[in-house]
């Protein structure tokens, strides 16, 4: 109970204006099991397309060979575009025409007329829309939309055969090293995964940067050690054996709305796959 009305709380601080009940915005249930310190929140915001739009929008969809009623959101110099493996093909194209779906929602201008370019370091811009980012691992594909401010997303699952202690010696500090060493190994990919979400929103890859944000994970918290940026938020959610996290510049993530695309029907769902675990108190200010 102490667990849930602290999130209560928080997301009151935030959206205190809204009524929070069966028909608003916002529905908490209970954890998994009484032993489970994990919150569960379903995000329950109106439709991409409707007239509410949340301050942060996230889609999501199951890898697959792209359909022609998704091409045709996509101009033709990036379907074009040459790739050196048909996964990898895929996952740009499902990412694209799924990014594009959500924009033309979010502006209510067509899909194929967003200009996208990518930055130096790689970093997705949509000229003269709001902040966009990318994901995909797995048998999934996720995009993040965010204005004001910056976005980034990453979703990483739990791979048996990765040793993350080797990774965190060479990738994060010494005084994350050594807490991930009396942790449970999913914290890793917590960690990570937040990590990649945010050398995302600043624009920096992850080699040479991953130790720009040091950060803990005890849910229902993160705790950020150090940031050299101006991130404000993060959080993160779980979904089965893997981690979705969000890292963005404004206060913005008390507002997220998730959603499954299915591209053959071509709408958008409610989703309560993710669960969120944990979330910045905003320590950089």
């Amino acid at each position: 109970m102490e667990i849930r009305l602290r999130w209560c709380v928080r997301a009151l601080q935030y959206r205190c204006h809204q009524i929070l009940d069966a028909s608003g915005s916002h529905l908490v249930s209970k954890p998994a099991s009484d032993n489970d310190n994990y919150v569960s929140v379903y995000s329950r915001c109106s439709s991409i397309d409707g007239n509410e739009k949340s301050l942060v929008t996230v889609g999501y969809t199951t890898l697959h060979d792209p359909l022609p009623s998704e091409l045709v959101l996509i101009p033709g110099h990036e379907r074009n575009r040459e790739f050196g493996s048909s996964i990898r093909r895929r996952q740009y194209l499902c990412a694209r025409a799924l990014l594009r779906r959500m924009l033309q929602d979010w502006t209510g201008t067509a899909a194929a007329s967003h200009e996208l370019t990518l930055t130096e370091e790689g970093k997705p811009v949509c000229i003269g829309g709001p902040a966009v980012s990318i994901t995909h691992a797995g048998d999934r594909v996720a995009c993040s939309i965010a204005e004001p401010g910056d976005i980034g997303i990453d979703l990483e699952f739990i791979d048996e055969c990765r040793d993350p202690m080797k990774v965190a010696n060479r990738f994060f500090s010494a005084e994350e090293s050594t807490w991930l060493s009396t942790q449970p190994s999913d914290r890793f990919f917590m960690v990570w995964a937040l990590k990649e979400a945010y050398v995302k929103a600043i624009g920096r890859g992850i080699f040479g940067s991953a130790n720009r944000l040091r950060c803990k994970v005890v849910p229902p918290d993160i705790d950020v050690m150090t940031m050299k940026d101006r991130m404000r938020n993060f959080c993160l959610y779980s979904t089965g054996d893997g981690f979705l996290a969000l890292a963005a510049t404004e206060d913005s993530l008390a507002d997220v709305s998730i959603k499954l695309w299915d591209p053959y029907s071509d709408q958008f769902a409610e989703s309560n796959e993710f669960r969120l675990l944990a979330m910045s108190t905003g320590l950089a200010k």
